[in-house]
């Protein structure tokens, strides 16, 4: 399974659990993004991997540690009768995510959750899940 069937698993995932909002993968051109959505996007996006030392000499054995970013961008930081507001979002990205599970891998778990920034009353923060990649030996 590669990086792509990976988001593409993790975007279905969201769009199943989470109601009323666009999720989608990161944009090729994130400075010509343009943030249409009434209420709230979420952009999934590869972060990157950690790997282990090998755990054996005669040959490499190492574990892979993958981390995907949910970046959540909304119109509202609290809740409104309009919509939920960014932190439930953030709250509800991170129950779905939590203990996910893509079949050849680990559960995901939360590593990291920040606020990008604001910007004309568009809240942006980032939450990134790790988890781990096949490992063919135990």
């Amino acid at each position: 399974m590669g990086l792509k069937d990976i988001e593409n698993a993790i975007i279905e995932r969201l769009q199943q659990e989470i109601a009323g909002i666009k999720v989608e993968g990161f944009p090729d051109n994130a400075t010509q993004y343009n943030f249409t959505h009434p209420i709230a996007a979420i952009l999934v996006v590869y972060e990157g991997s950690d790997f282990t030392a090998s755990r054996v000499l005669d040959h490499i054995n190492q574990i892979q540690i993958l981390k995907f970013s949910c970046v959540l961008i909304s119109r509202g930081l609290h809740a409104t009768q309009a919509h939920r507001g960014a932190y439930t979002y953030l709250d509800q990205i991170r129950e779905s995510l939590t203990g996910f599970q893509i079949t050849g891998f680990s559960k995901m778990q939360p590593t990291n959750e920040e606020f990008i920034g604001e910007d004309n009353g568009i809240w942006s923060f980032s939450i990134t899940f790790s988890f781990n990649g096949r490992n063919e030996e135990a």
